[in-house]
């Protein structure tokens, strides 16, 4: 039981990361009265909770009363994907002409800990690892309006994560595709890493879309 102290942006955080981790799968259903008692914040402040949860695309009305955790389908998957494409491809770019010595550094560092991986320990730490380059890289792109979109955008893919997370085939194929983008940076060809990073978010797009939809996709 969570005590009153709890105001509604501690609530907010912590259904945000429960929907990130898959802790509230998509379909789950629920209910403002449950949530009230559990968190022990009044209807009010825990509606406007819920209204931002939902205008984040996180979640969508239930049919009756309370919402959803949002599932999406595999139209909103591949416009996700393309729209990361252009956002991460960019990013991609602009980080491999940085001459700053301490982000190649943690470049470095990224690299290493993919290569040291075991296959079954990618299963379990490739998806955490690989969040953590996205974000690295496109913080370190210097630019605000990319990053602005990433952060929807990656709110909108935790949606999917869970399910990626899950398929040791998706996991192998990105710690390839990472690697690759790491050496195109270090490189400092930034044609190349951009090229490989929207070619990885398109093949997992892809593998994600047959996960979700293995009648559909080939």
């Amino acid at each position: 039981m969570y005590s009153e102290k709890h105001n509604k942006e501690s609530v907010y955080k912590d259904i945000h990361k429960q929907i990130r981790t898959g802790k509230l799968a998509p379909g789950d259903h629920i209910l403002e009265k449950e949530l009230c008692s559990k968190y022990g914040l009044s209807r009010t402040p825990m509606r406007e909770v819920l209204w931002n949860l939902e205008k984040e695309g996180l979640l969508i009305p239930a049919p009756k009363n309370g919402y959803l955790v949002r599932e999406l389908n595999l139209q909103e998957i591949m416009e996700i994907f393309q729209a990361r494409e252009a956002v991460e491809g960019m990013a991609a770019y602009l980080v491999s002409h940085l001459r700053n010595e301490d982000f190649f550094n943690r470049l470095k560092e990224f690299r290493e800990a993919l290569e040291s991986l075991s296959d079954d320990e990618m299963q379990a730490e490739g998806p955490k690892l690989g969040a953590q380059l996205h974000t690295f890289i496109i913080e370190n792109a210097n630019n605000g309006i990319l990053f602005g979109y990433y952060k929807m955008l990656h709110t909108l893919y935790s949606l999917t994560v869970n399910i990626s997370s899950q398929s040791r085939e998706i996991e192998s194929k990105s710690r390839e595709s990472h690697l690759a983008i790491i050496k195109a940076i270090e490189d400092r060809n930034g044609e190349l890493a951009e090229k490989l990073m929207r070619e990885h978010l398109r093949e997992t797009c892809r593998n994600i879309a047959k996960v979700f939809y293995p009648n559909l996709i080939e």
